[in-house]
């Protein structure tokens, strides 16, 4: 793969840089060749073409394998479709020409189903249809009904085919019977329950789909990397299709062809400038998801993974700095977590887990001991730790817990310190691993790290800010300033 940068594709060129057409991930593989005797693909690219929205080269691609038939039955190779592309990469554009396609040239009345996590996402695609329908000649004669009444939106035609939308929950796919779902940004589907409630409204159509399109998410989007997963280890026989527009792992975020790997409307929507911008604008998280197509642990990251990865020195130590080593503790649930910190002489931060527990009760019985072989100048808690932790956490000389907020600027406080490279820490695993899994969540004027509902236990990312917190906020120590007079 090119390795080309975002500093060398800065400078000016003569050239336009397109995306990839084919997706880089694409399974299972088609069983014959396709054309029109194979796909109902061409079909859809002839009526895009004649309604006067023509499809571009990544979306051909995608309607002649979506719309493959089975040597077998004849009938659609697949019942459920999975589309990934980067951001503004012409999703909403597909789904657009593939409803009223499936609306105006099926031989019997279809009802299309539209779905999203908020329903002004939805309605935004269906007002679309509705105005391509109205503004085109062949298809504006057909319009029998048009409604937006109580949130009720419903575009019908004189054949009964009817393009209606709804939330994504567990009403969502109730009362229906469906020919094609399509359910917009997958991603933020977490629960599940409106991804349930739609999949069986295809069940006594021949040829339903359910077709999602989405750009990758985090953890959380525990719907869309499942049905990813599941997609990809299927076989040839597989009734799960996945096409995926996105760069390959472990690429550098300013690698220009990783951008074309992902965003296929590349050259044809936007330019390279469009990229460039929010390349600067995003954090390094969001710039993955929404621009390469990758999956990341946390969307709104609480602290730039990048720096922290950058600030890591595992040949470090704080062993000559006993005497000034401060510790906080953290206990959320089972899993309890003791770290310790020191100001170093060059002015970095060097932050350290000392030990961690799976359980309450061996936490409960190592804590004190431990305690008193460190013997750490100051101690800290969080109050998730002060019920089951208290008489031992509080009798110790200089303990105090971190409350109020003073929780916000102990998380901030992390956060601006790897950001500016003035953190060290031991490059732990658990460490790192609760740092990604870490959000914002907010809180007064600020925000802090939120644990329920985040990917796991992020104790280790607590200790590490309360311990930080406690070295900064001490005073610093003052030179001694030597004034030289001129007699």
């Amino acid at each position: 793969m090119s390795s080309t940068t975002l500093s060398a594709a800065s400078a000016p060129s003569t050239s336009k840089v397109f995306g990839h057409a084919e997706p880089r991930v694409s399974v299972p593989a088609p069983l014959r060749i396709l054309s029109e005797e194979t796909s109902l693909g061409p079909q859809v690219i002839a009526f895009a073409a004649a309604i006067g929205e023509p499809l571009l080269p990544h979306e051909e691609i995608a309607v002649m394998r979506m719309f493959e038939l089975s040597p077998d039955t004849g009938r659609l190779r697949f019942r459920y479709v999975l589309i990934q592309a980067a951001r503004q990469n012409a999703k909403t554009h597909l789904s657009r020409v593939i409803t009223l396609w499936r609306m105006y040239m099926s031989s019997r009345p279809q009802t299309i189903l539209g779905v999203a996590q908020d329903l002004s996402q939805s309605a935004y695609a269906w007002e679309l249809a509705l105005r391509t329908a109205e503004n085109c000649p062949y298809l504006a004669p057909s319009i029998v009904l048009k409604s937006r009444a109580s949130g009720q939106y419903r575009f019908r035609l004189a054949s009964g085919a009817e393009y209606t939308i709804r939330s994504a929950n567990a009403r969502a796919g109730r009362g229906l019977t469906c020919a094609m779902v399509v359910f917009d940004e997958l991603r933020t589907q977490v629960e599940g329950d409106g991804w349930a409630s739609v999949t069986s409204t295809i069940t006594a159509s021949p040829n339903g789909q359910i077709v999602a399109l989405t750009n990758a998410g985090s953890d959380k989007s525990t719907v869309l990397n499942n049905l990813y997963a599941t997609g990809i280890a299927g076989g040839p026989d597989s009734r799960i299709l996945v096409m995926s527009w996105e760069a390959p792992p472990g690429c550098d975020r300013d690698d220009i062809e990783a951008w074309r790997y992902a965003n296929p409307a590349l050259g044809h929507l936007f330019d390279l400038d469009v990229l460039q911008a929010q390349y600067q604008a995003l954090n390094p998280a969001e710039f993955r998801s929404e621009c390469l197509n990758q999956r990341v642990i946390a969307l709104n990251s609480a602290v730039d993974l990048e720096a922290w990865a950058a600030c890591g020195d595992a040949g470090g130590t704080l062993d000559a700095h006993r005497a000034r080593v401060v510790c906080c503790f953290d206990s959320f649930g089972e899993h309890s977590v003791l770290a310790a910190a020191a100001g170093l002489p060059d002015g970095t931060v060097r932050v350290e887990l000392v030990r961690s527990w799976d359980s309450v009760a061996s936490a409960r019985t190592e804590l004190g001991p431990l305690l008193d072989r460190i013997r750490p100048r100051k101690l800290a808690w969080f109050p998730s730790a002060a019920a089951g932790f208290a008489p031992i956490l509080r009798a110790r000389p200089g303990s105090t817990e971190i409350t109020g907020p003073a929780i916000a600027e102990a998380c901030m406080g992390l956060a601006d310190l790897t950001a500016s490279r003035q953190l060290s820490h031991g490059d732990d695993p658990l460490l790192n691993k609760h740092i990604a899994a870490a959000e914002k969540g907010s809180a007064g004027d600020g925000w802090r790290f939120v644990r329920r509902g985040s990917h796991g236990s992020i104790t280790a990312a607590y200790a590490a800010a309360g311990a930080a917190h406690l070295v900064m906020s001490e005073p610093r120590p003052q030179r001694t300033r030597i004034r030289l007079l001129d007699f």
